[in-house]
């Protein structure tokens, strides 16, 4: 038998024989990820008589090309430092998604990869982002690029966006705090179980534009997910007073329903929030920093107080 690339099903259509002829007995032929298809339309297999090759191929088959490349890609800085880029990178999944198993995300210094660098680890289908850290040395990349890889191999021309370098255009962005873990107590008698009490509070937060935690962004928008009481709300954690509290609107609440903030124009590097002792029931062991609604990162075996 032999295996070919043909331009259809008829006999004398331009071909490409794949690999060697095979014997009698052999009824597979690997074909490697990444053959050039071409205008190539069909798969076809020509059996061989001990005189010559059949003219009508002894089976066809529709070449099933479909690609994983994703669509709509697109990141937007929120870095406003000159040569230094940050934010989110996320895409749409690819329309066939059949074969797509892993994502993987890179810098690089153009449309197909080029001296590239990797960004965050490598993502499952499902998930259609990826966080870049705010402060990435811009160096010599334009592009940011993502591969999908099927069960066979990562593709080798990925998706591309242009991305600009745009320090000095503020985004207003949403920079926020939510509940990590489940403020539903959990009766197993350590010290940082809460006994009683599942409503998260925040008694001050503070948005700060420098990593040292000593620039603080005050000028914004206060948002959250909600309030329990007329004199909880969000901006009771802006206050400057630890005598006044926010109180998530849910109680108990699933991880990430709870979540208090501010919309601003600015990068924010550093947050830091007092919450009241875990053992009391109104705090939480973990707290997940978002930019819009994305994480960022993940505090955990929070104690409070």
């Amino acid at each position: 038998y032999a295996l070919y690339l043909a331009t259809g099903i008829a006999s004398g259509v331009s071909r490409s024989q794949l690999g060697s002829t095979v014997a009698v007995g052999t009824n597979a032929v690997t074909l490697f990820a990444d053959t050039v298809v071409g205008a190539h339309t069909h798969l076809v297999v020509h059996s061989y008589s001990s005189l010559a090759e059949s003219t009508t191929p002894s089976g066809t088959l529709a070449i099933p090309d479909t690609d994983g490349t994703v669509r709509a890609l697109n990141f937007g800085d929120r870095d406003f430092d000159s040569l230094q880029i940050g934010g989110v990178v996320h895409w749409q999944a690819p329309q066939y998604t059949t074969q797509v198993l892993h994502y993987a995300v890179y810098l690089a210094e153009d449309a197909v990869g080029t001296g590239q660098a990797k960004v965050g680890d490598t993502v499952s289908l499902g998930t259609n982002y990826v966080m870049m850290p705010v402060s990435t040395v811009l160096g010599s990349f334009t592009h940011v690029v993502v591969y999908s890889m099927s069960s066979l191999d990562w593709q080798t021309t990925p998706a591309a966006a242009v991305f600009a370098d745009t320090p000095h255009i503020a985004i207003d962005t949403e920079w926020t705090i939510a509940n990590g873990d489940s403020t539903e107590p959990q009766q197993n008698g350590k010290w940082d179980t809460p006994e009683d009490g599942l409503e998260w509070t925040i008694k001050e937060l503070g948005l700060y534009s420098d990593s040292d935690c000593t620039t603080a962004v005050s000028t914004g928008t206060i948002v959250s997910s909600g309030q329990s009481g007329k004199y909880s709300g969000a901006e009771r954690a802006f206050d400057g007073s630890v005598d006044t509290e926010w109180h998530a609107q849910c109680a108990p609440c699933t991880a990430g329903e709870a979540w208090v903030g501010m919309t601003v124009a600015s990068v924010v590097k550093c947050f830091k929030w007092l919450q009241p002792s875990v053992f009391a029931g109104s705090g939480v062991r973990s707290v997940v920093l978002r930019i819009g609604g994305m994480e960022l990162a993940k505090a955990q075996g929070l104690r409070g107080g």
